[in-house]
């Protein structure tokens, strides 16, 4: 049996700025649970990380620093959407001078290579964008080490090195397009994060602009016949893809990802349904606040109503 336990420690790097976000709308302890873990051994190791975090409305904050190299920026929004993307172009734009090159980490993530962060520097020289694993694992719940128990899937840029065109297949065929990435900084101020997958897979967006693949199974199936989120995608996309033109590097090992609900209750295919049916539009509907945050703009109360009720569904703590 195959076992993977997290690193007990990571080696530190000086050019490479983590950045993560941590919005709770629900409150759930196991998303408080994980990021303290995430936070750990990044912290111990002295490696500079900026979390944005947001909270809504009478919504207190949660978070509170612990690190000489650790920055929390605190945002307030009004609505409640999948804010991540929004949130981590919000922590571009804190990241210093001096900084070159940019990872950006789900906050529930354990690595079992203690090196990524100067692999990932390293790989940063010769690629604009690395992904920061070859294999992710779903870890069950209150499990740190894989025993055999979870769910296993190559990552993206693992299968993409070697078989390029699974890009255009499932998300099955051409792996896991999220967790953990990690690119030039001039590139991402360039560009910015694609922020307009507000019920979540901004990563399956910017994985298919890398690879200028906009017109494959995974964008049909999450845009739908949504040809103003489609058009809004592709204005982004063509742009992104000609500064990375397929070339996408991948460090070596595994990430942990820790528990925070079912994959069933993410609801993966059925959330994008919902903005199909409100023919969501992203430069009609949403806009960018004071605070940096989206808010809605339009009257569609339904999309609204169903994406705030979407964050009690996913059930983070369980049943």
């Amino acid at each position: 049996m195959i076992e993977v336990s997290p690193s007990s420690s990571y080696s530190y790097v000086e050019d490479l700025w983590i950045i993560t976000t941590y919005f709770n709308s629900c409150n759930y302890q196991t998303k408080l649970k994980n990021m303290t873990a995430f936070r750990e051994r990044i912290e111990a190791a002295g490696l500079n990380l900026i979390i944005v975090e947001c909270a809504f409305n009478e919504q207190g904050f949660t978070l509170s620093n612990s690190s000489k190299n650790t920055w929390i920026v605190k945002v307030k929004a009004t609505d409640v959407m999948w804010q991540k993307e929004r949130l981590l172009n919000i922590a571009l734009s804190q990241l210093p001078t001096a900084c070159k090159k940019v990872a950006w980490i789900d906050c529930d993530l354990l690595f079992n290579n203690s090196e990524w962060a100067v692999e990932a520097s390293n790989l940063l020289d010769v690629f604009p964008v690395v992904q920061l694993f070859e294999m992710g694992i779903r870890l069950p719940k209150d499990q740190k080490i894989y025993r055999g128990e979870g769910e296993r899937s190559k990552s993206f840029a693992s299968i993409y090195q070697d078989k390029p065109n699974h890009i255009y297949k499932g998300y099955m065929q051409h792996g896991h397009s999220g967790f953990a990435w990690a690119a030039r900084k001039e590139l991402l101020l360039k560009h910015q994060f694609y922020d307009a997958a507000i019920v979540g897979g901004g990563d399956e967006y910017m994985v298919h602009a890398m690879c200028g693949a906009w017109y494959s199974v995974c964008v049909a199936k999450n845009l739908g016949k949504s040809k103003y989120h489609f058009n809004y995608f592709i204005n982004w996309a063509e742009k992104f893809y000609e500064d990375v033109s397929g070339q996408v590097g991948c460090v070596s090992g595994s990430v942990l990802h820790l528990w925070h609900g079912n994959s069933k209750d993410r609801q993966h295919f059925e959330r994008n349904i919902q903005l199909h049916i409100s023919n969501f539009d992203p430069e009609n509907d949403i806009s960018i606040d004071e605070n940096g945050c989206w808010k809605w703009n339009s009257d569609k109360k339904y999309m609204h109503e169903w994406i705030k009720e979407y964050f009690l569904q996913r059930k983070e703590d369980g049943d």
